[in-house]
């Protein structure tokens, strides 16, 4: 009978899903859901409080490593190449449909924007294309048709020809076209639903 109780997760406590909450667009009852998924998806590799790499790529059904790479590091806001339970609920509420355009714009940007130095190069944004062309089965796009996307994308949001995108060309870019963040928007309802 010890065992037993020594392998039982800890709960969420209300004053935690309350803290939580008071950051996040998630009510307290929302984060207790979501602290259900998260220790859904950490026990599938390693049981201790975090998700890695392994444990997310395979929870969001990620064919591509790059690409599971490329969100996982936006979600691991320190950098510990593991998500605690807070940046999970951060993440998260960013892509809920209650989050504003320029939320979800910014963690896009933090996507594309592997090296981190504040622009999209032409090179990231092709990474991303074909990591995102990689998940789907049913769109077949030639290397010279991404090619022609990637030169098409800066002459409509590189205004300044700088030939990077910066976080503000891309948030003018979503606010005049907010359907490119749809990719970043989780079905809700699934989401809440008690697992």
């Amino acid at each position: 009978m010890g065992n037993n109780e020594s392998k039982q997760k800890p709960g969420l406590s209300d004053e935690e899903a309350t803290r939580i909450s008071k950051q996040t667009h998630f009510s307290p009852d929302e984060v207790k859901i979501l602290y259900k998924r998260f220790l859904l998806i950490e026990s599938t590799h390693i049981v201790d409080q975090q998700i890695d790499i392994t444990e997310f790529q395979t929870a969001l059904g990620l064919v591509s490593k790059g690409f599971a790479l490329r969100i996982f590091t936006a979600f691991d806001k320190n950098g510990s190449k593991n998500i605690t339970f807070d940046e999970f609920t951060h993440c998260l509420s960013v892509l809920c449909p209650k989050a504003s355009l320029s939320e979800k714009a910014t963690f896009c940007f933090e996507i594309y924007d592997n090296d981190k130095n504040g622009t999209i190069s032409r090179q990231e944004l092709k990474e991303v294309l074909e990591f995102s062309l990689a998940e789907s089965n049913s769109v077949h796009v030639s290397p010279q048709q991404i090619d022609q996307i990637v030169d098409q994308t800066f002459k409509q949001v590189d205004s300044d020809n700088s030939g990077g995108i910066t976080l503000q060309e891309f948030l003018k870019a979503a606010n005049n076209n907010p359907s490119i963040l749809n990719c970043v928007t989780l079905n809700y309802d699934t989401l809440m639903t008690e697992p």
